[in-house]
């Protein structure tokens, strides 16, 4: 019993000199969208117009010409050229086995 007692007190001995006071007590800081800390009424407010702005937007969805929200299928194909554009200035022999050789291209 007494060998418990002291294995329990050790323990909590090494896991308060771990986790220091401040740790546990600590104030939780808020950051608004460009990284600066602002106080939580602040951050509170933010947080729903956030949340109202979305709820517009997934309400009525996104128009055809908004620049926030792209096609997914056209940007993959984007990339997908962009990067066919990139291995091509490589030499093919260089290249790693797991990347497949470049395709000839067909006019």
């Amino acid at each position: 019993m007494k060998n418990t007692r002291l294995i329990k007190f050790i323990a909590f001995l090494i896991f308060s000199l771990c986790y220091p006071a401040a740790f546990v007590f600590s104030d939780t800081l808020f950051f608004d969208p460009d990284g600066n800390v602002i106080d939580k009424a602040r951050y509170e407010r933010n947080a729903s117009d956030r949340e109202k702005t979305l709820r517009i937007k997934l309400k009525d969805g996104y128009d055809i010409n908004s620049a926030v929200r792209k096609d997914p299928i056209k940007l993959r194909k984007t990339r997908i050229e962009q990067w066919r554009v990139m291995r091509s200035h490589y030499d093919p022999d260089s290249l790693p086995s797991k990347i497949e050789k470049p395709l000839p291209q067909s006019n």
